[in-house]
């Protein structure tokens, strides 16, 4: 993984004070011409992935709301660093 790619991400989800309410996948994920908020993704769901420790659950989530190959081309780049993130700080706020 990137390490540019995971300093953004953590940088951004170490930015906000909760995740759940104010989580903007354009901001995590930055897949160009796309608009996560147009999708109506249930970012509940999403992070119970994360919860789950379950990456498939999450990336099939994600992919779902993909039209182009160039889109999951791009999520292909970027999904296992935004999930790595977010575990992380998962695990943190358990004190794992």
């Amino acid at each position: 993984m990137c390490t540019e790619r995971l300093d953004r991400m953590n940088n951004y989800i170490g930015s906000l004070s909760n995740i759940k309410q104010q989580l903007d996948l354009n901001k995590l994920l930055v897949i160009d011409r796309f608009k996560w908020e147009s999708t109506r993704i249930n970012i509940d769901q999403l992070l119970g992935s994360v919860e789950r420790n379950d990456p498939n659950s999450y990336y099939n989530q994600l992919r779902s709301y993909l039209k182009t190959d160039l889109q999951v081309r791009n999520l292909d780049l970027v999904w296992k660093a935004s999930y790595t993130i977010l575990r992380s700080y998962y695990e943190k706020s358990i004190g794992i």
